[in-house]
């Protein structure tokens, strides 16, 4: 498999990302880790409709109920990127979306190996996400390809069942995935959602919110 990105994703990207994959070290590094990069997960794809969807419902109940968990996230998220690591498939864009106009990020980009991904913007009019517009459909791309190529200090992140044993039952893909989500991560950022946290604790990252729900943690933690 070629570590490349294509030219037509790497240019949509590069309208919301200045300096994607910009470093000949970040494409080094991506070259190097083909094998992580490449890996084809079954067992996520049958898992997702049953475990992943449910759990972006979990959380949005979670923070619908919780206005404290989501005035930190709104505080912290409101008017920056927010990045969804393994968006997942069009029936788990609803609560998705819910979850975003909640917290407002100035964009929204949501990517994923297996399906297709999407770009929104505010609405120039209102600046909310009442009336979001999509930018983009967004090519396939693997989630820690796609983090390598983002530049340091950029954005927030929503990660439901990528960094998680369950799922992905790769330890050293987490343990890259959770390294180069912490160096892509805003200064005092947020990376939050349904994930093991031990991986991003052992980065840098600290918990300051979570539920166990189902045997999964829905956490938010902060870097620094």
């Amino acid at each position: 498999m070629k570590t490349e990105i294509k030219p037509e994703l790497e240019e949509k990207l590069r309208k919301v990302i200045p300096g994607f994959f910009d470093s000949e070290i970040a494409r080094a590094k991506a070259r190097s880790l083909k094998d992580l990069i490449s890996l084809e997960n079954k067992h996520f794809l049958e898992t997702w409709n049953s475990s992943g969807i449910p759990l972006l419902y979990d959380l949005k109940y979670f923070l619908e109920k919780n206005n404290k968990s989501k005035v930190l996230l709104k505080r912290n998220i409101k008017n920056n990127i927010l990045i969804d690591l393994g968006c997942g498939a069009p029936p788990s864009r609803l609560p998705a979306m819910g979850i975003v106009r909640m917290l407002e990020p100035s964009i929204y980009i949501g990517i994923d190996k297996y399906f297709e991904g999407q770009i929104w913007e505010k609405s120039p009019k209102n600046r909310s996400f009442e009336h979001e517009f999509y930018l983009e459909n967004l090519d396939k791309i693997d989630a820690l390809k796609f983090t390598i190529g983002l530049p340091s200090n950029f954005a927030n992140f929503m990660l439901n069942a990528v960094c998680d044993d369950y799922v992905i039952k790769n330890h050293r893909y987490l343990k890259e995935l959770a390294h180069e989500v912490h160096r892509a991560t805003l200064q005092k950022g947020i990376v939050f959602g349904g994930l093991n946290p031990k991986y991003f604790e052992d980065v840098g990252f600290k918990r300051v919110d979570a539920l166990l729900k189902d045997g999964y943690d829905l956490s938010i933690l902060r870097k620094g």
